[in-house]
């Protein structure tokens, strides 16, 4: 079995880390990553100012190809919840999109409120073949930043190979 920092999801994923660390940095937070190897409860505390606290954790992945929408696992989005309510510290959720060539996110509070996004109720939880997943809507997102074409590329090295 492959080590987990040679997995392709590992890999995509530090490209999207790499990104949202520099975003934060030059927003003026200090930024905290976890110190072992292997899967950890979220990507980054960060702190501005030393008054200012955050959980930011950065998603990899595109928007679902038929829905105006993204989402999560749901044993992350039950981690992150736990997290933030024990320690009352909010989480922001950074998604880098590769097909959009765009990052947004939001506060996972904001996140979570109910809304409408034509027929669909979100937050949408739906059962698929890698498990429970938690959708939010794009309309629920904030524009961060849009992405260059050298990360795009950089992103898409990783995206599952199709015969």
């Amino acid at each position: 079995m492959a080590n987990w920092d040679s997995k392709r999801e590992v890999q995509k994923g530090k490209i999207g880390e790499r990104i949202i660390k520099s975003y934060l940095e030059n927003k003026g937070y200090v930024i905290y990553t976890p110190g072992t190897k292997g899967a950890h409860a979220f990507d980054f505390l960060a702190i501005k100012n030393k008054e200012k606290a955050l959980i930011a954790e950065s998603k990899t992945y595109p928007k679902r190809r038929f829905f105006n929408d993204t989402g999560i696992d749901i044993k992350n989005y039950e981690k992150y919840k736990i997290i933030s309510e024990n320690h009352n510290m909010p989480v922001f959720l950074f998604f880098i999109d590769d097909k959009l060539n765009e990052i947004y996110g939001n506060w996972l509070s904001e996140l979570e409120k109910e809304c409408y996004d034509g027929k669909i109720k979100y937050p949408l939880k739906k059962n698929g073949k890698t498990g429970t997943k938690i959708y939010f809507s794009l309309n629920s997102m904030r524009h961060i930043a849009f992405l260059r074409d050298d990360v795009i590329k950089e992103i898409r090295q990783f995206n599952k190979m199709t015969a």
